[in-house]
This record gives C-alpha cells, sequence and structure tokens, in this order.
C-alpha cells in the first residue's frame, strides 16, 4: 500500500509505504514509479482554493500474473 502526496501546484510532496509486500525491491519500485512521474499536473482553481495537497492511498495487487489495485483519496484539510 502506497501512499502518495500531491501539492496543489503538482510538486510531490511526499511518497510512503504504509504496507509493506514483504520485498524490498517492489516496494522501492512503487516508489521509485511515483518519483518518476512527479510532477503533476497542477490542480484545477476550484479545487487548489479547496486543497492544498491531496493524498492517494494506493495498493497494487499481482495475482495469477495480472496486475489489480484499488486505491483511494484523502484529502487534507485546507
Amino acid at each position: 500500500m502506497v501512499e502518495v502526496a500531491i501539492r496543489a501546484n503538482g510538486t510531490l510532496e511526499s511518497v510512503v509505504i504504509r504496507r509493506s509486500s514483504g520485498h524490498r525491491e517492489l516496494d522501492n519500485a512503487a516508489v521509485g514509479i511515483v518519483r518518476l512521474a512527479a510532477p503533476f499536473e497542477p490542480f484545477p482553481n476550484a479545487l487548489r482554493e479547496r486543497y492544498p495537497v491531496l493524498r492517494f492511498a494506493y495498493e497494487w495487487q499481482f495475482m495469477n500474473g495480472r496486475l489489480g489495485g484499488n486505491g483511494a483519496v484523502f484529502s487534507s484539510d485546507p
């Protein structure tokens, strides 16, 4: 489970492994993928005014050679 925090200007505030895969290499790869994707598009003005940072939690799952997963979005209080 990876938690990502993105600032309103699109820069990466943090990326943290919240639940390890049990394999350091996979955990490091997940963090590296997020860092490579940054910076992101700045938030639209309406979103930027309300939320200075958005936090996302995402879980990748590899089963039977296929990738699946789910995520949730958590906003920071303005």
